[in-house]
């Protein structure tokens, strides 16, 4: 499970979403900047 202070998602713009796998290893965002970063949980 993922615990998050903040979000480092290197989007350009505005972040609107926050979803994670059924896992809970990936996390995946959408911004206003028209794209989608998936990035690995961290151990």
């Amino acid at each position: 499970m993922f615990v998050a202070r903040s979000i480092a998602a290197d989007h350009k713009d505005l972040i609107h979403d926050v979803s994670y796998d059924f896992h809970g290893r990936r996390m995946a965002t959408c911004s206003s900047d028209q794209s989608v970063k998936v990035k690995k949980k961290k151990n």
